[in-house]
C-alpha cells in the first residue's frame, strides 16, 4: 500500500459437492459479507477490498496421485465437461492468477466490496459430477 491507498484480497472457496453444499452456500455468502465489510471500513483509508471465488482448478490438491499425466488430462476435460456450465473445462493456475492481478491493477481501482467467482460459469449450487476413470 502506498499513500493511502491499497488492495486486501481474499480467495474464497467453491465446492458443489453434494455433502458440502450447505457449508459451501454459508461460507461463500459469510465472505460476501466479509469483503463488503471490510470494504466499508477500509474504504475511507483508500484500500480496496475484493475476494476472488475460484471454481474447479488443476492443482494437486484435486488431482489423485495415482493418476499418470496422460490419465489426468483426460480425466480433466471430463471433470470440465460435467461441471463448467460454460466454459465446459477446469481453471489453469494461471487463470486464477490473471484475475487476482487484474483485480489488484489500477484498472479496477473503483472497484471494492465484490466477492467474484472466477468458475468458468459453474452454476451456484450445481451437484459436482466426478467422470468414470479406466480402471
Amino acid at each position: 500500500m502506498v499513500a493511502g491507498r491499497g488492495q486486501l484480497g481474499e480467495a474464497g472457496f467453491q465446492h458443489g459437492g453434494a455433502d458440502l453444499r450447505a457449508a459451501t452456500t454459508w461460507t461463500t455468502a459469510w465472505l460476501g459479507h466479509v469483503v463488503q465489510s471490510a470494504a466499508l471500513e477500509y474504504g475511507v483509508d483508500g484500500i480496496r477490498v475484493n475476494a476472488i471465488m475460484p471454481g474447479i482448478t488443476d492443482t494437486p490438491m484435486i488431482r489423485p496421485a495415482e493418476l499418470d499425466d496422460a490419465t489426468w488430462n483426460q480425466a480433466k476435460v471430463a471433470l470440465g465437461q460435467l461441471n463448467v456450465d460454460g466454459l465446459k473445462r477446469i481453471a489453469s493456475p494461471d487463470d486464477i492468477a490473471r484475475a487476482v492481478l487484474a483485480l489488484a491493477s489500477d484498472d479496477l481501482a473503483y472497484l471494492t466490496g465484490a466477492a467474484i467467482p472466477v468458475d468458468g460459469g459453474i452454476v451456484a449450487g450445481r451437484r459436482m459430477l466426478l467422470p468414470q476413470l479406466p480402471a
